[in-house]
């Protein structure tokens, strides 16, 4: 959708221009957000109480500053005991999907591809929609280069999470 700008011809010229060149702004910044998924609506927190081993304490959609150039989406979800997990959404082409992603642990089963990056990373592709799911503030076992170990158990709760947020895309 082009950017119409039309000369308006009154005593406050300049503002009445700058309040249309905002809402078209404001307009497109909103469609940036169609076709992503909601995800704060793609898992329950019974569901990611399972992956942060304590209840959920609240969840909240973190926005984005840009909208526009970075269209994503993110629900941070907050355990009782600190831990965080973060689902992101956001649209992308399989090809462009393909290429961020391979080289990483590959997933099977979920969505059309799937790649975890230990210690607490899941990413899946669906149609054109992409999920992430993000652990923080886990106590990760590290190497001496403070890279995070693979965690067996912990990526197998990501994976249940994926399979079930994958069904509701």
């Amino acid at each position: 959708m082009p950017i119409r700008v039309r000369p308006v011809v009154s005593s406050r010229g300049c503002l009445l221009l700058a309040a249309t060149l905002g809402v078209t702004l404001g307009t497109l910044a909103a469609r940036a957000d169609e076709g992503i998924a909601d995800p704060c609506k793609l898992v329950t927190p019974e569901e990611v109480q399972l992956v942060l081993g304590t209840p959920v304490d609240r969840s909240s959609e973190v926005h984005v500053k840009d909208a526009v150039k970075f269209p994503v989406r993110i629900c941070s979800f907050h355990g009782k005991n600190g831990k965080v997990l973060n689902v992101s959404t956001g649209v992308k082409t399989a090809a462009d999907f393909a290429t961020e992603w391979t080289g990483h642990d590959a997933i099977a089963e979920v969505g059309d591809a799937a790649f975890a990056v230990p210690p607490g990373v899941l990413v899946f592709h669906k149609g054109t929609s992409t999920c992430k799911f993000q652990a923080l503030n886990f106590d990760f076992a590290r190497d001496g280069h403070g890279r995070g170990y693979a965690d067996p158990a912990l990526a197998a709760k990501l994976k249940t999470l994926a399979l079930a947020a994958a069904a509701r895309m």
